[in-house]
């Protein structure tokens, strides 16, 4: 069984490199990847979610905010 995996990352060359990482993983699988914790938390309402790989420093809602919020 493969662990639904979202990225959440501000930076895009972070993002893909996660993103990449991932994809090489047989037990992985990237369900989505997000600029920003806010796109993330809409998404993880409407999918089951696995695993997060999270930045913590982001513009306007931190790491930390979305735990929180979940």
């Amino acid at each position: 069984m493969k662990l639904n995996t979202i990225v959440v990352d501000d930076s895009s060359i972070q993002r893909i490199t996660i993103a990449k990482l991932i994809s090489e993983h047989p037990n992985l699988l990237l369900s989505g990847d997000f600029s920003n914790a806010l796109e993330a938390k809409n998404y993880i309402s409407n999918n089951a979610v696995d695993l997060i790989f999270l930045d913590i420093e982001m513009p306007h809602i931190t790491g930390f905010d979305l735990i929180d919020g979940l």
